[in-house]
C-alpha cells in the first residue's frame, strides 16, 4: 500500500478529535519498514516487576485525590499515566485492571535519553508509553517521526499518531505515548521495533503546531536515529472481546444509517457503521453518539487517539471509549446530531491566480490569503464556526486534491488554530500545498468535515 494512501486514510480518522483549546497536536499517520532485539538482565525485569506494582497501587490513589494526580503528574515516569487517565474511560479501566505489560528499556544518543515504559495491547490498538529525556542537548526536543517494524524489518501495516504535552515547566523531559491502530491487516509481531526521529523544536512554546515550522514538509531532526524493541506478550490479550450483532437502520432527515455490528476490545470499542448509497448527503461524523448502560453511565468517543477507520466509501469503523471491564447488564446506543452535507457541495474551487474562492457551500468558508512557505504554498481559510465546537479544531479537506486538468496531488499537511470575535468562534485553517508543480488553474479541494448538522435522537438496544 502506497505511504500517501495510508497518510489520508489516518488523516480522516483524526479529523474527528476533539482538542482541547490550549493544545495543538501533532500527528503523523502511515505504514512505515529493520529490527532489533534487546535482552534485558535479571535485574531490570525486578526493577520493573517492583515498578508495575507501584504503579497499579498509584493508579487507585491517582482515582480519588486529584491533588495527588497533580503531584504525580511532576514525575516523568507517571505524567503520561495520569493524563491518559483523564481522558479515556475504557483506557483507565485497563489500567485500573492491570491489563498494562511493563518494557522498561531505553536508548541514548546525542545527551538524549528515549526510553519504553509500558504498553497497553490488545488485537485492535497498542498504547506506547515513552519518555525522552533531554540529558544536556541543547535543542528543545520532542518526539518526531517513528517507524514501526515486525520481526522481519518490514513496515508494521497500521496507523499511528502521536500527541504531544508539556504538563510543567521541565521542557526537559516528554513522557507521552504513541497511539497505534491496527487493522485486519496487520499480523501484530512477537517483537516490535522502534525508529525514531527526534526532533528539534524551534519554538519555545508549549503547543507546536506545524505552522510553527519555517516549512511544513521539513521538521529539523536531530543526526542519530533511536532504535528499541518491544516484546509483546500476545498471550495476554487473546480472545479477550465482546462481539454484538446489532443492524438496525436509522433514518434522519431522509439520510439512511445502519449500526451494524460492535466489538468491544479492552482498549476500545469498534462500531461499525453504513451508509445507503443513495444518500443526498454524506456523514461526516457523529457529535454525541454514546455507548449508555441501564444506570445511565456514558462511554464516549475517543477524544484522544485515532477515532475511527474506513472499509469503503460507505461503510467504517468508528472507536468508542470500551466498557471491556465492566460488564453492564443492558447496553444501548444513543445519538441526537451528526455533521453532514450535501453530496453536490463537497468542492470548494479555488483560483490560486487571483487568489479567489471560486467555490463553496456556504458563507461559512472563505479563503484570507494564499502565500509562499518554503516549498509549498499556504491558502489560508476561515471557518465560521458553531459554539458547541468550541473546542473542536477542524481540518476539513481530504489530503487529495486535484486541477481543472483532473490531475490528482497530496497536500503537504495542514494545520488549524481556534478563535472567538464578537461571540463567533473560528477555526483559522491553512493547508499546505506542493509549490514545485505546473497546476491547471483553479483547483479543487474536497471537504471530509465540515460545521453542517442533522439531528434526530435515536435509542438502539444492543444488549
Amino acid at each position: 500500500m502506497h505511504e500517501d494512501k495510508l497518510y489520508e486514510n489516518g488523516k480522516n480518522e483524526y479529523n474527528s478529535i476533539a482538542i482541547p483549546s490550549n493544545i495543538d497536536e501533532s500527528i503523523l499517520a502511515g505504514i512505515q519498514k529493520a529490527k532489533l532485539y534487546r535482552r534485558k538482565s535479571i535485574s531490570q525485569r525486578a526493577a520493573l516487576l517492583a515498578a508495575c506494582l507501584i504503579t497499579c497501587a498509584l493508579i487507585t490513589m491517582i482515582r480519588i485525590s486529584p491533588v495527588f494526580a497533580g503531584y504525580l503528574s511532576e514525575l516523568p515516569l507517571f505524567e503520561h499515566i495520569v493524563k491518559l487517565v483523564n481522558f479515556d474511560k475504557g483506557l483507565k479501566s485497563a489500567v485500573k485492571n492491570n491489563f498494562m505489560q511493563p518494557v522498561g528499556i531505553s536508548t541514548e544518543h546525542e545527551s538524549i535519553k528515549l526510553s519504553i515504559d509500558n504498553i497497553i495491547v490488545d488485537e485492535t490498538r497498542m498504547i506506547i508509553f515513552y519518555t525522552l529525556k533531554n540529558n544536556g542537548n541543547p535543542a528543545k526536543i520532542r518526539m518526531g517521526r517513528v517507524d514501526l517494524l515486525d520481526e522481519k524489518g518490514e513496515h508494521l501495516k497500521a496507523a499511528y499518531g502521536i500527541t504531544h504535552y508539556y504538563s510543567n515547566d521541565d521542557s526537559s523531559v516528554e513522557s507521552n505515548f504513541i497511539d497505534v491502530s491496527f487493522s485486519k491487516e496487520t499480523t501484530i509481531p512477537d517483537m516490535l521495533t522502534i525508529k525514531a526521529w527526534i526532533e528539534d523544536v524551534p519554538i519555545s512554546s508549549e503547543a507546536v503546531s506545524i505552522r510553527d515550522y519555517p516549512t511544513p514538509t521539513q521538521p529539523k531532526y536531530l543526526a542519530s536515529v533511536w532504535e528499541l524493541s518491544i516484546p509483546i506478550d500476545k498471550s495476554k490479550f487473546e480472545s479477550m472481546k465482546q462481539t454484538y450483532d446489532v443492524y438496525k437502520t436509522i433514518e434522519v432527515e431522509n439520510q439512511k444509517i445502519t449500526f451494524e455490528q460492535i466489538i468491544i476490545y479492552p482498549t476500545r470499542a469498534a462500531i461499525t457503521v453504513s451508509y445507503d448509497s443513495r444518500n443526498s448527503m454524506k456523514i461526516f461524523n457523529f457529535d454525541d453518539l454514546c455507548l449508555i448502560d441501564e444506570k445511565g453511565e456514558v462511554w464516549g468517543s475517543i477524544k484522544n487517539g485515532i477515532s475511527g477507520s474506513k472499509l469503503s466509501d460507505n461503510t467504517e469503523v468508528l472507536y468508542f471509549e470500551s466498557n471491556y471491564f465492566e460488564t453492564p447488564a443492558e447496553l444501548y446506543l444513543k445519538g441526537s446530531s451528526m455533521r453532514a452535507l450535501a453530496k453536490d457541495k463537497l468542492e470548494i474551487v479555488v483560483d490560486i491566480v487571483n487568489k479567489k474562492l471560486i467555490k463553496a457551500p456556504d458563507n461559512k468558508i472563505s479563503l484570507s490569503s494564499i502565500s509562499s512557505a518554503g516549498d509549498s504554498y499556504a491558502l489560508d481559510f476561515i471557518l465560521r464556526k458553531d459554539p458547541m465546537d468550541e473546542g473542536f479544531h477542524y481540518m476539513p479537506f481530504s489530503s487529495i486534491f486535484r486541477d481543472s486538468a483532473n490531475e490528482t496531488y497530496y497536500d503537504n499537511g495542514s494545520s488549524s488554530s481556534g478563535g472567538m470575535n464578537d461571540g463567533n468562534y473560528f477555526n483559522e485553517i491553512t493547508l499546505y500545498i506542493p509549490g514545485d508543480k505546473k497546476y491547471t488553474n483553479p483547483l479543487i479541494f474536497t471537504l471530509d468535515n465540515y460545521p453542517n448538522r442533522i439531528s434526530k435522537e435515536f435509542f438502539i438496544k444492543v444488549k
